[in-house]
């Protein structure tokens, strides 16, 4: 059963999200750039509670997926 959830990351097989896939895709695309010519880094910054480490999650996951013969992919959290 899906309960609400108010910090830390979302995990969206257990709680109520509104799905943010144009997002997402934008993101990753930002991300990826051109395969021949690498991808870009940007920035990410908002409020408490707004998906950051949500977005940066779930980006990571689509690139291991996705694009796992072109890119090693690691995620450190500081």
């Amino acid at each position: 059963m899906r309960t609400f959830h108010s910090y830390g990351p979302v995990d969206s097989t257990e709680h109520y999200c509104v799905d943010r896939k144009e997002l997402l895709n934008q993101c990753t695309k930002q991300l990826v750039g051109n395969i021949e010519k690498g991808g870009h880094y940007f920035t990410i910054w908002g409020a408490r509670q707004t998906g950051k480490t949500w977005i940066v999650e779930q980006s990571v996951n689509k690139i291991s997926r996705q694009y796992k013969d072109q890119f090693k992919v690691a995620y450190l959290s500081m």
